[in-house]
């Protein structure tokens, strides 16, 4: 009884002075990437095209239209760049640590199993994507098995990534 006392207390102190907190935020979050298309920075939305997993994913886009909302449901388990599944908004996805993001669609290509879409964007996150052209490669961060469409915590050039990464 002592020990998981002390366990609880430590636990407790480690998140209060904030040493576990990154730990639990990554938890909670997924990264995903995919091909910038454009900024909106009037409606803080990015468009972005992304890779379609496998032909479940093409079957679950062929009947989409340009301005539906849908959910994405990522592959991996901590970071993703092709989609698994795209299913209605309406649709009770299984959100036990699914990597979801709820977006628009802006255009489907089948024969390449790309999906175009559309989602919003924090603040800073129009910020860091203005100096980016078309083609260029992005990284959000997501919040995990989250439908909500705000769930995009950053969004990022995906240099930036790769450059944190490999410098010391």
């Amino acid at each position: 009884m002592r020990n998981s006392f002390i366990a609880a207390a430590a636990v407790f102190m480690l998140t209060a002075c904030g040493i576990l907190a990154p730990i639990v935020r990554a938890a909670e979050t997924f990264d995903w990437s995919g091909e910038f298309v454009a900024l909106d920075e009037a409606n803080r939305s990015v468009t972005v095209k992304a890779r379609l997993l496998d032909e479940t994913a093409v079957a679950d886009v062929k009947q989409l239209k340009p301005g539906d909302r849908v959910l994405l449901v990522w592959s991996g388990m901590t970071f993703s760049d092709a989609i698994r599944r795209v299913v209605p908004q309406t649709a009770q996805a299984k959100a036990d640590g699914n990597l979801l993001s709820s977006v628009e669609v802006v255009s489907t290509d089948t024969a390449s199993h790309y999906l175009t879409f559309r989602a919003r964007v924090p603040v800073d996150g129009v910020l860091a994507l203005k100096p980016l052209k078309a083609g260029e490669w992005v990284t959000a961060t997501s919040l995990r098995a989250s439908p909500d469409g705000a769930a995009i915590v950053s969004i990022r050039p995906y240099s930036t990534v790769r450059s944190a990464t490999t410098s010391s």
